[in-house]
C-alpha cells in the first residue's frame, strides 16, 4: 500500500513543513522524556517539591502524547 500526500505550495508551507518534520518531532520529545527520566532517577540532592514537579511533568508529557496518539 502507497499513500501519496499532495501540498499545495506554498499555500500549505506550514503542514508541508509539519510532516516533514514528524520524525524529528518525535525524537525531540523522547529526548525530552529521556531528560525528565534522568533528572529523576540520577539527580542527587533533589527535594521533594522538585522530584514532583518532574513526576508531573513527564505523567503530563506521556498523557498528552498518549492523547494525541504518539508512544514514547
Amino acid at each position: 500500500m502507497k499513500v501519496k500526500i499532495i501540498f499545495n505550495l506554498p499555500e500549505d508551507a506550514h503542514e508541508y513543513n509539519l510532516v516533514n518534520k514528524a520524525v524529528d518531532m518525535s525524537v525531540v520529545l523522547h529526548e525530552f522524556d529521556q531528560y525528565l527520566r534522568g533528572r529523576l532517577k540520577y539527580e542527587e540532592n533533589i527535594t521533594d517539591d522538585a522530584y514532583n514537579a518532574l513526576q508531573d511533568a513527564r505523567d503530563k508529557l506521556w498523557e498528552m502524547a498518549k492523547d494525541g496518539g504518539i508512544e514514547l
